[in-house]
Order: C-alpha cells, then sequence, then structure tokens
C-alpha cells in the first residue's frame, strides 16, 4: 500500500474494483467472474451497502489458485524404422 512518512494512506494506489474493472483485469467477461462468484468459485468480494467490490489482493490471490506449475517434459524422439 502506498504510504507517506507518517504512515497515512496516499491514495494512489487503487484498492478495490467494481464487475467491470475485475472482469477486465481477469482478461474475462462480466457475465463470466458473475457466474464463477455466483457458484462460489470465483474471487472473493467485499460488499459495501448494495455494492460489490473486489480487492486487489483478492484477485491477485484468486490467479495465484488457479495457476499451474510449470512442467517440462522431456521425450525421446520416435525412431520409425
Amino acid at each position: 500500500m502506498n504510504t507517506n512518512t507518517h504512515g497515512e494512506w496516499t491514495g494512489s494506489e487503487v484498492l478495490l474494483l467494481d464487475y467491470d474493472g475485475a472482469a477486465r483485469a481477469l482478461s474475462m467477461s462480466r457475465a463470466a467472474l458473475r457466474d464463477l462468484v455466483y457458484k462460489g468459485r470465483g474471487p472473493r468480494v467485499t460488499k459495501i451497502g448494495r455494492r460489490t467490490f473486489f480487492a486487489v489482493k483478492d484477485l491477485e490471490a484468486f490467479i495465484d489458485r488457479h495457476r499451474e506449475p510449470a512442467t517440462m517434459e522431456i521425450r525421446e524422439p520416435v525412431v520409425i524404422a
């Protein structure tokens, strides 16, 4: 988080995104994100009043949970005689 020398938030960092912003950040449609959230498989949401937001750190955690490990598979060449 961006803070000044007194530890106060400077406001220069985005903390919450709405559905449109979060969907853009995740490179998916708003409908796809809403479906994931509805099914309980999407990123955590933050409710403020009747509005729904996504914390940037929760979107990053969602991405990390779905990241697959890098695998390097070495195959022997096939020789046809």
